[in-house]
């Protein structure tokens, strides 16, 4: 099957090795020498850095996804985020997202992992429910994982790897599995993460 068929079939599909190697060394750096945009961490051991147009690189990758990732053609990019995490912690909870497309990028080597069986991703068969708020499918944790235990909710697991793009449909329920690396700076979780909308719906 080709990348459009996995993805309406299992609405994700999973890229190795798209981005060269000295622009995720760029990304590594940027997200370890620019001050996160938030004070204080976020609930599961993590800090952010928003990405924009002041950001060269930025662009130049909205412009491969859009050209190379045959789903991503004729979307816009909406905005993106690096998100560092600590060493030993949960991640991100569960959650969905107000987009068409997430596009999620691992850019720490592998040598910086400690737990193998970590640091992947968990995505969810269950989209969230038409009629919820933003409030109730991206920030209600417990209300989210009462939903995914009454409606039996089975998980799809993408196991991490250097350089690994995936790219998802926004509105199922997603979350870390879990975040286990080696203690030092350079050893950090570090994930680029876009939101990508359909272009008619795309408002600046």
């Amino acid at each position: 099957m080709d990348i459009k068929e996995i993805f309406n079939k299992h609405g994700m599909v999973v890229i190795d090795n798209l981005v060269p190697e000295d622009e995720c060394d760029e990304l590594r750096w940027y997200a370890l020498n620019n001050p996160p945009d938030d004070a204080h961490k976020f609930n599961g051991g993590y800090v952010s850095v928003k990405m924009d147009d002041s950001f060269p690189l930025y662009r130049k990758l909205a412009n491969r996804f859009t050209q190379e990732i045959p789903i991503l053609h004729n979307k816009k990019f909406d905005r993106g985020w690096i998100y560092t995490y600590d060493h030993d912690c949960g991640g991100v909870t569960p959650h969905a997202d107000p987009a068409a497309i997430n596009v999620n990028l691992w850019v720490t080597p592998e040598h910086c992992i400690a737990d193998p069986d970590k640091n992947g991703l968990i995505l969810y068969d269950k989209k969230h429910p038409a009629d919820w708020t933003w409030e109730d499918y991206n920030r209600d944790v417990p209300k989210i994982e009462k939903f995914l235990k009454d409606s039996g909710a089975k998980e799809r697991h993408v196991k991490y790897k250097y350089n690994r793009l995936m790219a998802f449909d926004s509105s199922y329920f997603h979350k870390t599995n879990g975040v286990s690396t080696k203690p030092g700076i350079r050893n950090k979780r570090i994930n680029i993460m876009n939101k990508i909308f359909d272009e008619i719906a795309f408002v600046k």
